[in-house]
């Protein structure tokens, strides 16, 4: 097994001077380095200690919504409000109803209210070929339903990159809207949408009660 420690003999002069040679000479060469290189060295090194390393945005930064959308627009409310997506449902008229209530759907034992959210929102739209996409909101339990076109996907989105919705909206589903981003997706404010009165109905409603 080898020593860590060096072997201590006769010291070989020659070589020290050798190495203090090559040394020199090095040194040397930096002091003709051009007073212009000199400076861009250090411009180089200052900016890079002058460097920040980006961090992430914090969770409470950052929104995860999912994404859908009505006509041309595109919408999006956060998961947290999004109990399920139904693509296979159907729809029961209630007499009497406001437009936008499209009737009620039961879930699996649970009958819950469906709403054009399209008309809340004045979204014109042609006529429909098929049957829509329903997400049901809620939060402990499933509430109400909206309709969607389709429904596109989960998507992280900054609230840095929300901005202040129009104000010259002033139709019924103006409140419901919580901002919009550069690339016009329009965020919906889900908490706002679940405590709007108007969007529930009583079970004595409900078509054959």
């Amino acid at each position: 097994m080898r020593s860590r420690n060096p072997v201590v003999g006769p010291i070989d002069w020659s070589l020290v001077y050798d190495r203090l040679a090559r040394s020199t000479a090095a040194l040397s060469g930096t002091d003709t380095m051009s007073p212009e290189r000199a400076q861009a060295i250090l411009d180089q090194r200052a900016r890079a200690l002058a460097t920040v390393p980006i961090e992430p945005p914090s969770a409470s930064e950052v929104l995860d919504v999912a994404t859908f959308t009505l006509t041309d627009e595109r919408y999006a409310i956060e998961t947290r409000f999004v109990r399920r997506v139904v693509s296979r449902w159907e729809c029961t008229p209630v007499p009497g109803s406001p437009d936008f209530l499209l009737g009620v759907t039961n879930l699996q034992g649970d009958v819950i209210p469906v709403y054009n959210l399209g008309t809340l929102l004045r979204v014109t739209r042609g006529p429909r070929t098929e049957t829509p996409t329903l997400l049901v909101l809620g939060t402990d339990r499933d509430e109400m339903g909206i309709v969607a076109d389709s429904v596109s996907e989960v998507i992280p989105l900054r609230l840095a990159d929300v901005l202040d919705p129009p104000t010259s909206r002033d139709d019924l589903g103006h409140r419901y809207l919580r901002g919009v981003t550069e690339d016009a997706l329009i965020l919906l404010d889900g908490a706002i949408v679940l405590a709007d009165d108007r969007l529930t109905i009583e079970q004595g409603e409900e078509p054959g009660a």
